[in-house]
């Protein structure tokens, strides 16, 4: 196990251990979604949550490349209307 996550990271570990897997499991399912998690940089929902979300997404067969890929387009949409503030929550789905 990779013993260098930060503790939010960590957390995250912890709750997908809850789904029932293995902390290697976990630990490998936080690992390939670093990218998403770093890109999001969701502070908003709770550990829980976003466990729940990688857990979803890795029984999916989610690729986080394409993950990474939706969220620089539609944050590039966001960017190019001049809508003000709205909700990204729109973000969080693969």
């Amino acid at each position: 196990m990779n013993t260098s996550r930060n503790s939010f990271e960590k957390l995250i570990i912890e709750k997908l251990i809850d789904f029932g897997i293995s902390r290697l499991e976990a630990d490998e399912i936080v690992l390939k979604y670093l990218p998403v998690i770093h890109a999001l940089n969701d502070t908003h929902d709770s550990a829980r949550i976003q466990a729940e979300r990688y857990y979803n997404a890795h029984q999916n067969n989610v690729n986080p490349t394409d993950w990474l890929e939706k969220i620089r387009d539609l944050k590039n949409d966001m960017l190019e209307e001049d809508t003000g503030s709205r909700s990204t929550s729109y973000l969080f789905k693969y």
